[in-house]
């Protein structure tokens, strides 16, 4: 998933805002923007459901670390 993000220039928004606190605000929501949806393109049905409710990329990456990299 990483890849894909950075492959479109949007990696840095798994890690929330303070990475560039130079952007604006626009620009940033943009960038948040395509990155989660290009998360959620990439779940399941099932994983989608459960971490549909998170509403930034940072967020929705915390959930799913917390739910599946439990065991790694």
């Amino acid at each position: 998933m990483t890849a894909i993000l950075s492959t479109l220039g949007i990696k840095d928004a798994i890690y929330g805002r303070e990475v560039d606190a130079e952007m604006t605000d626009k620009k940033w929501k943009e960038m948040d923007d395509k990155a989660l949806s290009t998360i959620q393109l990439c779940l399941s049905d099932a994983t989608l459901q459960e971490v549909l409710s998170e509403t930034t990329t940072m967020g929705l990456w915390n959930k799913l670390e917390e739910t599946y990299m439990k065991n790694v």
